[in-house]
């Protein structure tokens, strides 16, 4: 029976439903076309009129119109796929009707034409290819070898071929042979960069500050007895047992300044210094780790200019020794989170005992940090990562020996330190406007200059909490350990500047991202919130005046930051404009890469240069050194030292003995009675109050923190000295 001319690769179908209804012209409904099984929907074209009707050809049972090796284009499709859309597409095909020579599934375009060329793939930058198929020569083995197309299996050489399938040539291992391919140093430039920048910064004006109170010069003294009388374990302050704090710190001061056989205003800031640039190096790695390598550069090279870490770095502080160990807790714990598998939950609590051991227990916050990510995500997993039960194990027994030492030299003394300082730091206080405004006024100072774009950054950290994926857990992870941080601290009884040093790793961090974004990524930052600016701006004024209001000091201070020349007041300016530019730039014209660079120059100048103008006049006002050179022969002879009105450390820090306090001057009259030969060094009002009876001899005169100071004592020189 002739077929007719609507029959295709099928034959006719039954119309029925919407199908019956519909037109020639209308094409065929949804249903309908998705009955095409293993038909390729092609163009509609025009048969002549001495055609042939389509026929099957191949195991495919394609058309030679759509095999590609048939007549001309001028043979008409099958009438099943006449009336489809005249774009082009293609449907599933059986599994067994696929080509042999396709480049893709489901693409029988090309059946019957030559293979596309083999595109070679990209390499690594700075990596060299090995032969293919062979393994490096200098090792034994057996390699690859390639081999020719297979053969028709009636083809008499396939046996042979085949044969030769089951057994791999050996590769003879070479004396000589070719080594290994060199790694890439590309990655590793960065960081070079990074820490050659970090470290010319924290090396600027490194030593040359004086130590002028007693937190400055508590360690350095401490390093002094230890050198001094050999006993590690138990450190004397002034001849005085100390037990309030760990001495991790005084131990490493008299490590670096061993070899010297002295400590130094130098040795004394090295750990410090170092502590500084591991916190860089830190955040370095970590910032990769969450958001990407730009991130971990902007984070580092951030910390190192915010005026927290530029000025910590310098003193002999605990402060910024526990901020490194806090940050690689923190690193630690974020690598726990990520890779249970390993053992870095033994870094993370391992790193967290030696912050305590820094400072005490403010360097367990790496503790509140895991806490918070814990019931944020109300996950019991997340526990099993850290294996608490362990890691709470390893704290305690790295923390154990410095309360079991304090306990066996004097219980007392430990008992009061855990109920004053530990304990009675967090007790209940009356709220005051000073107390209110103190945690923000102390934050905006560690963080500046970069706080100024904390708004921007908190703005799209907050849009990106909405969403989901690794960049939004990074996100969340940075502002729960900011948020434990700055909580922590505020509701502390006590404030300090530098209790927020922890508070620059979270947030540069967070400011690095929002620049990587922006830089890298070419991510809109979202609008600047002017509104925000204003407000935080009105708030801070306020503060500072309450502050400068109950605390006058502030003000005295504030005269040794004022630049006092013209050439000083040009390079601050011009880095003040720098920062301010670099926002503007970023914000109106989008060049957020040239902004970066601004902003850090900017950063830079304002630090470095202020710093270094700045600390003649504040060696100039807390000048101890001279004092000590002035009256060193009367105080080589005196049996005891003793102070009023001053800071007793910084004074044993330069005298190289110790130097006894006076609460009133009651204490200090009756010590000088008692001592023949004893030298006081008191504030002029303090010694117009003692009692004019007194047969007092003033040795030497100078000026000490703002204030006329004199060397007295009550044995008459024979060749000078006068009374007063």
């Amino acid at each position: 029976m002739a077929r007719g001319r609507g029959d295709g690769l099928g034959g006719a179908r039954p119309e029925d439903g919407d199908d019956a209804r519909r037109g020639a012209a209308e094409p065929a409904s949804r249903p309908a076309r998705h009955r095409l099984d293993g038909g390729l929907l092609a163009e509609p074209r025009q048969r002549g009129p001495r055609a042939r009707a389509p026929g099957h050809h191949g195991r495919l049972r394609l058309d030679r119109p759509l095999r590609g090796r048939g007549p001309p284009a001028g043979q008409a499709a099958p009438p099943r796929l006449r009336d489809l859309p005249a774009r082009a597409r293609r449907v599933r095909a059986r599994a067994a009707a696929l080509p042999a020579r396709d480049r893709g599934p489901q693409d029988d375009r090309d059946a019957g034409r030559a293979p596309a060329p083999r595109r070679p793939r990209p390499r690594a930058p700075g990596l060299r290819r090995r032969p293919h198929g062979l393994r490096p020569g200098d090792r034994e083995g057996r390699g690859d070898v390639r081999r020719p197309a297979p053969l028709p299996d009636r083809h008499p050489l396939g046996a042979r071929q085949r044969g030769g399938r089951r057994r791999r040539r050996p590769v003879p291992r070479r004396r000589h042979g070719p080594r290994a391919p060199p790694v890439s140093r590309a990655p590793a430039r960065p960081f070079l960069l990074v820490v050659a920048v970090s470290a010319l910064l924290v090396a600027t004006d490194l030593g040359g500050r004086i130590l002028s109170n007693n937190d400055e010069a508590r360690f350095a003294v401490l390093a002094q007895d230890v050198l001094a009388r050999g006993d590690w374990l138990y450190p004397r302050l002034n001849g005085a047992l100390y037990l309030n704090k760990p001495v991790l710190l005084a131990w490493l001061i008299a490590l670096v300044s061993w070899p010297l056989g002295q400590v130094t205003q130098l040795t004394a800031v090295l750990p410090s210094a170092a502590a500084g640039l591991a916190t860089a190096c830190v955040l370095y790695a970590l910032g990769r780790e969450l958001f990407g390598p730009a991130a971990g550069r902007y984070a580092a090279l951030i910390a190192v200019t915010t005026q927290g870490l530029f000025l910590h770095a310098r003193l002999p502080l605990p402060d910024m020794l526990m901020t490194a160990f806090i940050a690689g807790s923190v690193w630690m714990l974020w690598r726990a989170l990520r890779r249970p598998e390993g053992r870095a939950w033994v870094g993370f609590y391992g790193l967290g005992a030696l912050a305590f051991w820094a400072k005490g227990p403010a360097g367990l916050l790496p503790l509140g940090v895991a806490l918070a990510w814990a019931v944020a995500h109300r996950r019991a997993d997340v526990w099993r990562r850290l294996s608490p039960g362990r890691g709470l194990a390893l704290v305690a027994a790295l923390v154990a020996p410095w309360w079991l030492a304090g306990l066996a030299a004097d219980s007392e003394a430990v008992r009061q330190v855990v109920v004053t300082d530990h304990l009675g730091w967090y007790a209940p206080r009356v709220p005051t406007l000073a107390s209110l405004v103190a945690p923000l006024q102390n934050a905006v100072v560690v963080l500046v200059p970069w706080v100024l774009f904390l708004p921007p950054a908190l703005t799209l950290a907050w849009r990106f909490l909405r969403g989901r994926g690794d960049e939004r857990d990074g996100v969340l992870f940075v502002l729960l350990w900011a948020a434990v941080v700055f909580v922590l601290v505020a509701f502390a009884r006590q404030q300090r500047v530098r209790y927020y040093l922890p508070l620059i790793a979270p947030v540069s961090l967070l400011v690095g991202w929002w620049w990587s974004g922006a830089v890298v990524r070419l991510r809109r930052p979202g609008p600047v919130p002017w509104r925000a600016y204003a407000a935080g701006g009105l708030l801070l004024l306020a503060a500072t005046v309450a502050v400068v209001t109950f605390r006058g000091r502030w003000l005295r201070d504030a005269r040794l930051a004022l630049p006092a020349s013209a050439t000083e007041a040009l390079l601050l300016v011009g880095g003040l404009v720098l920062l301010v530019g670099a926002l503007l730039l970023g914000a109106r014209r989008g060049q957020w890469g040239r902004a970066f660079v601004a902003a850090w120059l900017g950063a830079a100048v304002l630090l470095a240069g202020g710093y270094h103008w700045k600390l003649p006049r504040r060696n100039g006002v807390y000048d101890y050194p001279r004092v000590a050179r002035e009256a060193g022969p009367t105080l080589a002879r005196a049996p005891v030292i003793v102070t009023l009105g001053l800071h007793e450390l910084p004074l044993s820090f330069y005298l190289g003995r110790p130097v006894l306090r006076a609460e009133a001057e009651g204490d200090l009259g009756r010590t000088l009675a008692r001592e023949a030969g004893a030298v006081a060094i008191l504030p002029d009002a303090a010694l117009a109050r003692l009692p004019r009876g007194d047969d007092l001899v003033v040795v030497a005169r100078g000026r000490l923190a703002f204030r006329p100071v004199s060397v007295v004592t009550r044995e008459p020189l024979p060749g000078g000295g006068s009374g007063r």
